[in-house]
């Protein structure tokens, strides 16, 4: 497998596949146009890599400075946005039939290599929750930090409609995420959750509910809340 710099030099070579990919991969929602791509591709600090056989895209990771994306949630919040130092991660596609040959885990160092030699000092994305938890853990293992949780973003009616914005310090030499020795767990199901049901559940239901969920090792639970009258819709 050949990994190179894709650019204005190559764009024209690669552009047919490119296309293709990217409608095969994404679903409508996450696809870009041609035109986008070819501004992120072949914009002067672009950091976008290819993977072929020398004659088909196996995949690619495009990336350009988050100013281009002014019209993309988080990317329109970012607070480092206006100096040219974050690079947004865009796109990164691999063939169906190149699948499960490590071409994303190969493609997603290179990029953070290539980002740090244009001047970046961070790199931003956006991972799909559920559909995408393949390549959010990907870029966990390479010091992503969750930013935000955007909802209702893609109305697709793919559920679960979660994106999630994280961000890459490239000069963190702690690149793996520190996980916790312990975590606390509040399961707020019987006091938030019901709440969100059509049906409403009867007292002695809920009692139920909530020795079933301690039953199953929860040790803390939210039984209910009290609220005025007043504020009760």
């Amino acid at each position: 497998m050949h990994y190179e710099p894709l650019n204005h030099k190559n764009w024209a070579l690669w552009r047919r596949q490119i296309i293709a990919l990217e409608t095969t991969v994404y679903e409508a929602s996450r696809q870009d146009n041609p035109e986008t791509l070819q501004d992120i591709i072949c914009h002067p600090k672009s950091a976008s890599l290819i993977a072929h056989d020398k004659s088909t895209v196996a995949g690619f990771c495009l990336g350009g400075p988050i100013e281009l994306f002014p019209h993309v949630r988080g990317p329109s919040e970012d607070p480092t946005r206006g100096h040219f130092q974050t690079l947004y991660s865009a796109d990164t596609c691999v063939a169906p039939i190149f699948q499960g040959r490590g071409i994303g885990r190969e493609l997603k160092p290179l990029q953070r290599t290539v980002a740090k030699t244009k001047g970046y000092r961070f790199i931003s994305g956006r991972n799909r929750a559920v559909l995408a938890q393949k390549m959010w853990r990907l870029n966990q293992s390479l010091g992503a930090q969750p930013i935000h949780i955007i909802e209702g973003d893609y109305q697709d009616n793919l559920t679960p409609d979660i994106c999630i914005y994280y961000a890459i310090n490239l000069y963190n030499e702690n690149r793996r995420m520190t996980r916790p020795k312990r975590i606390e767990m509040v399961e707020v199901g019987p006091r938030d959750g019901l709440q969100n049901e059509a049906q409403h559940l009867s007292p002695s239901e809920r009692i139920t509910l909530i020795e079933q969920l301690s039953d199953a090792g929860l040790v803390q639970i939210e039984a209910g809340a009290f609220v005025s009258t007043r504020w009760v819709p």
